[in-house]
């Protein structure tokens, strides 16, 4: 999207945002990677609950603050530049000083998605497959596990053996095919 802030059309410009110079890309990119990197340390350690329902410890905290903190400032306020042979430019550096206010919101929004993901699909398994067993660690890849397990073994058992033999697995009716 911000590569192609410069077309009349983008959605940067239909938004009334400026085009950005490809120095401003480049760290716009370092922003959003470590953004997203620290924020996955918090949905990642959940498992079956959204992410204020576990908190974190204070050393997690504040190492994660400390980043999102020193990123930020980093990518806001970096001198224009060569670093490797690319272009970089601070975002909040020229006219225009809110583009790490929007990378956050497009971190946030993405994040949100991130964790939502994981514990909706927790909520909708068992109505999509209720046949599953529940392993008792409550993890839930456990439960996909299951499910694909029975499907291989319940269509190798159709190959073997036709669609007259009983699967003994979750999926516990034959369909003929």
């Amino acid at each position: 999207m911000a590569l192609d802030s410069n077309r009349p059309g983008s959605i940067f410009a239909n938004a009334g945002l400026p085009p950005l110079e490809y120095g401003k890309v480049v760290t716009m990119l370092y922003m959003q990677v470590s953004l997203t990197a620290f924020l996955t340390l918090f949905s990642a350690r959940t498992q079956e609950r959204f992410f204020f329902m576990v908190l974190p410890s204070p050393i997690l905290f504040c190492a994660a603050a400390a980043s999102l903190i020193v990123s930020t400032f980093l990518a806001s306020y970096w001198p224009e530049g060569d670093l490797d042979g690319l272009p970089v430019k601070g975002l909040a550096l020229g006219d225009y000083s809110l583009w790490p206010l929007w990378v956050w919101i497009y971190c946030i929004i993405w994040w949100i998605i991130q964790v939502s993901a994981p514990f909706f699909s927790l909520v909708l398994f068992p109505f999509l497959y209720p046949a599953t067993v529940r392993v008792s660690t409550g993890f839930w890849m456990m439960d996909v596990s299951v499910v694909l397990t029975d499907w291989v073994v319940y269509r190798t058992r159709l190959r073997l053996h036709g669609s007259s033999s009983a699967p003994t697995s979750a999926f516990s009716s034959p369909s003929s095919s």
